[in-house]
């Protein structure tokens, strides 16, 4: 049955990240899939497949509770904006459709869809997402000792956590300051119970190496790393695979953001939202870009953690218009949208299928190539619709 599941090849991985220095020391994943190996006396390709798929499971369920808590609390939520495109049922909590919207946009992000896929490879990330969000969880309900808990499991799972912490202590600044000094009782504390975790990781990590005795290895892997940036920019190919990697994972929120903020809609508590997601964007791309390969898609994903759980109540007003049948019909009935759409959907054919000449994507179902023109298509549908849209609005205006 090693044509189901490769046996042989998920084994060598798990033991490649238990002997490899930049992997061992993140040894939750790696215990998980051991333990549930000998509790059920099954394959360790099989228990990986457990493992993995269950935490990705569980990572959507606490987004969706997330997102319910955000909304209910009117964090994400301006009762002014525009009816959702998801209408409730009659007496139903509309946090309720907002929340399932946020997990299916989750789960169809593409380093979530393709996750086990070649070249992204997933492996500690859905032990770490599913405690990420369960800290923010605990984070909104004030439950400061399973905060501590649960983002120190997230850094153990994966030591890039960390570049979420600057954007959650200025998340939690006082609006009306511009700067986290001088510091008040009550913003000291809160700063101390988000920097614990860092604190308890950091402990860990030094005591980890030394009792495994990964020194060498360490020093030696912070060295190699820097080739990554090279690698990712070497030639031709390798620039458009990794600019693409970034465009595939952050392509459509970077357009939404930019649409919203033109309109000038953008309210003080999505703002929040939108700060710590420049913040992270900020940190983590240029450290993924020069330490580590930038195929590996999944890598650039960390600030979307301040915009999925309230992905669609910030947003739809574009989902409105993607979704919005009669605007179809009015817009593309006239010529010169019709024939930007297809002189446009001939360019982003030809810049998924053979501008994008990923060593990963080809073969007889190119899903990167797909999903790459899907993404496209979206943005670009969009964009035609709400030009006309507001050009529309404009003459209404002027009569």
């Amino acid at each position: 049955r090693n044509h189901v599941i490769s046996n042989a090849f998920l084994t060598s991985q798990i033991q490649y990240h238990k002997e490899l220095p930049p992997f061992a020391r993140r040894p939750l994943t790696s215990w998980l899939i051991d333990s549930t190996a000998n509790i059920f006396r099954i394959r360790l390709g099989v228990a990986f497949i457990w493992v993995n798929f269950t935490l990705v499971f569980c990572s959507g369920i606490l987004l969706f509770f997330l997102s319910k808590t955000l909304i209910k609390s009117n964090w994400g939520i301006n009762e002014n904006m525009v009816s959702p495109p998801l209408t409730p049922p009659e007496g139903e909590d509309r946090s309720y459709w907002f929340s399932i919207a946020n997990m299916v946009i989750y789960f169809f992000g593409f380093s979530i869809l393709f996750a086990f896929f070649t070249p992204l490879f997933s492996y500690d990330e859905p032990l770490q997402y599913a405690m990420i969000f369960a800290s923010f969880l605990a984070l909104c309900h004030r439950k400061w000792i399973l905060y501590i808990i649960f983002f120190s499991l997230a850094l153990i799972a994966r030591e890039s956590t960390d570049f979420l912490v600057p954007a959650l202590v200025c998340f939690f600044l006082d609006p009306g300051k511009k700067s986290i000094f001088p510091l008040s009782a009550e913003y000291t504390k809160k700063l101390a119970v988000l920097l614990s975790p860092v604190v308890l990781y950091a402990v860990f990590l030094v005591l980890f190496i030394w009792k495994m005795n990964l020194w060498t290895g360490t020093s030696t892997e912070m060295t190699d790393r820097i080739s990554c940036f090279a690698s990712n920019f070497k030639d031709q190919k390798s620039t458009m695979e990794s600019l693409s990697s970034v465009f595939l994972v952050l392509g459509l929120p970077l357009y939404f953001i930019w649409v919203t903020v033109g309109r000038n809609e953008m309210g003080p508590d999505f703002k929040k939202y939108t700060n710590a997601f420049w913040l992270t964007l900020a940190i983590n791309t240029p450290i993924v870009l020069l330490t580590t390969f930038a195929r590996e898609s999944r890598l650039f994903a960390l600030p979307l953690f301040f915009l999925w759980p309230i992905f669609l109540p910030i947003f739809q007003r574009e989902f409105r218009i993607l979704f919005s049948y009669r605007l179809y019909g009015s817009c593309f009935t006239r010529w010169q949208n019709a024939t930007g759409l297809l002189v446009l959907g001939f360019i982003n054919y030809l810049i998924a299928f053979k501008a994008y000449d990923s060593d990963y994507s080809q073969g007889p179902t190119p899903y990167y190539n797909w999903y790459f023109f899907l993404l496209l298509m979206t943005i670009t549908i969009h964009f035609i619709l709400n030009r006309f849209l507001e050009g529309r609005l404009k003459l209404k205006t002027k009569s």
